[in-house]
């Protein structure tokens, strides 16, 4: 719109008229945004409505902007425990650009811990989600011995599946919950039985080791 003032009388009859043009960006500004990742993959952008927006763009640090349907867009395919800029810029009939800019990490990444007694996937104990990185927080320390393994003491976990009784103690026994170390993938542990040896009290996983 226009502002119009004339002036008449001034040094005769002259007509000043003036013009005042309004700024069409003029108190044009981008909201608040809020940006959460509840994934390890993905990061959402929310905001409110913009008077006189007549769109949104959006993007990731120095990538093409990309135009958003609604108040909210969700980046995905994105890699776990990553800062990412973002910037949302709301666009008023292609002469007016107001930004929002901020970083966000996305979430780590979870595994899982499985526990495995003689070769069983039917496990009486429940799987364990742990975020990457973390120890756990459970740690079975007297399974139900399988069939056969009656006279035989429970000695620890391992990831080293063992298919059939062996005289070969495991490469690797969690005689402990503190001996498993941070989850950083994916884990299977199998129960390990051994025979007792000759000492009272002591324990073996040299002979018939069974998982």
């Amino acid at each position: 719109g226009a502002l119009t003032i004339t002036v008449t009388g001034f040094y005769g009859d002259i007509d000043v008229k003036i013009v005042a043009e309004e700024d069409p960006c003029y108190q044009f500004a981008m909201s608040e945004v809020t940006a959460t990742s509840t994934t390890p993959n993905s990061i959402t952008l929310t905001w409110n409505e913009v008077t006189g927006a007549t769109g949104y763009n959006v993007r990731l640090g120095d990538g093409e902007f990309i135009a958003a349907t609604g108040l909210t867009h969700t980046f995905e395919g994105l890699s776990p425990n990553t800062s990412y800029n973002w910037e949302v810029q709301a666009v008023k009939e292609g002469l007016c650009e107001a930004s929002k800019t901020g970083s966000t990490t996305t979430q780590k990444e979870s595994f899982t811990v499985s526990w495995i007694v003689n070769g069983n996937t039917d496990s009486p104990y429940a799987i364990e989600t742990v975020v990457d990185g973390n120890k756990i927080t459970t740690y079975p320390n007297d399974p139900s011995a399988p069939s056969g393994c009656n006279e035989k003491v429970f000695v620890g976990w391992t990831n080293d599946p063992i298919t059939t009784p062996t005289d070969k103690a495991p490469a690797i026994l969690y005689k402990q919950q503190s001996d498993i170390p941070a989850i950083t993938d994916n884990i299977t542990l199998h129960a390990v039985w051994a025979d007792k040896d000759e000492e009272p009290g002591e324990k073996e996983p040299a002979v018939e080791t069974i998982i």
